[in-house]
């Protein structure tokens, strides 16, 4: 059983991987996210023409996840979830157990948050 916490906007991702008495981490980043200007507007569904590729690296990350809190500030880790929804409904989308907004925290700060969520989650499932 692997936990996992991902911090997630549209130009960043960090993945932590929580193991008993350790965490790895890993920091992804989209590739000329800060010089793209989409036609569109900002609001158009996809922010880069990366997004889906920068989602599917992302989900590869967390291809032995037992369950998955997917925390971010703002749209990114909605569009995440959905881009789950239509690739892995079946597989990595069924691990998602939570969604939450979190501005730009600490590593520790995602840590922290993510003991104190895995722990209720837990105590409420009956685990």
């Amino acid at each position: 059983m692997t936990p996992y916490v991902v911090w997630l906007d549209l130009g960043e991702a960090k993945i932590f991987k929580l193991i008993p008495n350790e965490t790895e981490k890993k920091r992804m980043r989209l590739h000329g996210h800060k010089h793209f200007k989409h036609p569109f507007g900002k609001h158009e569904a996809h922010h880069h023409p990366d997004t889906n590729r920068f989602f599917g690296e992302i989900c590869e990350e967390l291809k032995d996840a037992s369950e998955l809190l997917i925390i971010g500030p703002g749209e990114g880790k909605t569009l995440f979830k959905g881009y789950l929804e239509k690739h892995f409904k079946s597989g990595l989308a069924t691990k998602v157990i939570g969604l939450e907004t979190v501005d730009h925290p600490t590593e520790n700060q995602v840590l922290e948050r993510a003991r104190n969520f895995f722990k209720a989650y837990d105590l409420y499932h009956g685990e």
